[in-house]
């Protein structure tokens, strides 16, 4: 699980995964506004580079929506019965983030803020 994308070792060893990435013809190239992406057709992860920083990426397609407890639940129980003591420490320490934010920014997420802000109009 990479936690910090930012982190030098991090950015080395995405930039060189990157490398193999843009020439493999087993993934799919997107340009979202600013940022491109290589994502795997079929596990829907892969690397995007933005601003010359590279970052993992999971592509949510159109028509596919995810209970968010679920994917805690799913978190909890490697953390509870796989996760290493030192895996443990640092993954205690950003439960809580995870628990308490947004992770997923879609249609849906946008005609809700959009609703309450035209509320105040």
């Amino acid at each position: 699980m990479t936690l910090n994308s930012l982190e030098p070792d991090t950015q080395a060893d995405l930039k060189s995964d990157w490398a193999t990435l843009i020439l493999n013809t087993n993934y799919d190239k997107f340009s979202f506004k600013d940022t491109l992406a290589y994502i795997n057709p079929e596990s829907y992860w892969g690397i995007a580079e933005y601003q010359n920083q590279y970052y993992n990426a999971d592509y949510s397609p159109k028509g596919i929506e995810y209970d968010f407890n679920e994917l805690l639940l799913s978190y909890k129980e490697y953390l509870d019965s796989e996760a290493s003591a030192q895996e443990k420490d640092i993954m205690l320490k950003n439960f809580s983030l995870f628990e308490n934010s947004c992770n997923f920014f879609n249609k849906t997420a946008s005609d809700a803020i959009y609703s309450y802000i035209n509320q105040y109009k």
